[in-house]
Parts: structure tokens; C-alpha cells; sequence
């Protein structure tokens, strides 16, 4: 996996960029023609993918779409049983995250969910 990145939409599905090889046709000099493996790379849903054992997927990149909502709600990672509350322009956020309208923000916090320590976002 190079890269992985949420889905902006809706659904807010997760997708990788994957590099796999195929065989091409390399014509060489001389008119020679050789088959070659070739890189060859694709954006794939996580529901079709599995992760190759071995691998450490820690360091991926991970791009964040733009978010246009003034809230995100972040997911408990790790065995974290709690929602985290940030602004949409906080760069805080390790976990997924998601936009939330702000109704949905304060029935987080008032079912137990915590504001950002960073960005400490205000009236709630």
C-alpha cells in the first residue's frame, strides 16, 4: 500500500493506492521484444483489500480530504472506547475522523465523548 485516503463522500469509505506488477511488452534496441514486469498502480476500496503479513502499515501517508464542516468526530482507535471532538481545521486528529453537523457534536459530548486538548473547540 503507498498511500490511503478517506472517501469524502457520504459514506466516508477508506481506499488504498496499491502498486502492483504485470507483464508488458519492452521493446529493446535492435527491434528485440522482451515481456517485463511493470509497476502498475490503483485505488481500491479496503472492504477488497487484505493486508500481506509481515508488512508494518504504520507509516503509510494518509491523506485527509478537505474538510468543509466546522466539526469532526474521531473514531476510538486503538482499544479507545471514546469519540474525540475537534474543529475541522485541526491537524491534531492520529485516528479516523469524520465531518459532523454540530447536533451530532454535542450528543457526542453529552453521551461522554471529549474535546480536542489542542484545539479546544469552543461552545460546547
Amino acid at each position: 500500500m503507498l498511500r490511503r485516503r478517506r472517501d469524502p463522500g457520504p459514506d466516508g469509505g477508506w481506499w488504498y493506492l496499491l502498486q502492483i506488477s504485470l507483464w508488458g511488452r519492452l521493446e529493446l534496441p535492435g527491434g528485440r521484444v522482451v515481456a517485463e514486469p511493470a509497476p502498475v498502480e490503483t485505488w481500491a476500496p479496503a472492504e477488497v483489500c487484505e493486508p500481506l503479513d509481515g508488512q508494518d502499515y504504520a507509516e503509510v501517508p494518509t491523506e485527509r480530504p478537505d474538510h468543509s464542516s466546522a466539526w469532526l468526530l474521531e473514531e476510538p482507535v486503538g482499544g479507545g472506547e471514546v469519540l474525540v471532538v475537534h474543529r475541522g481545521d485541526c491537524a491534531a486528529p492520529r485516528g479516523v475522523t469524520r465531518p459532523a453537523a454540530v447536533e451530532e457534536v454535542r450528543q457526542a459530548v453529552a453521551d461522554g465523548a471529549v474535546v480536542c486538548p489542542v484545539c479546544r473547540p469552543p461552545g460546547l
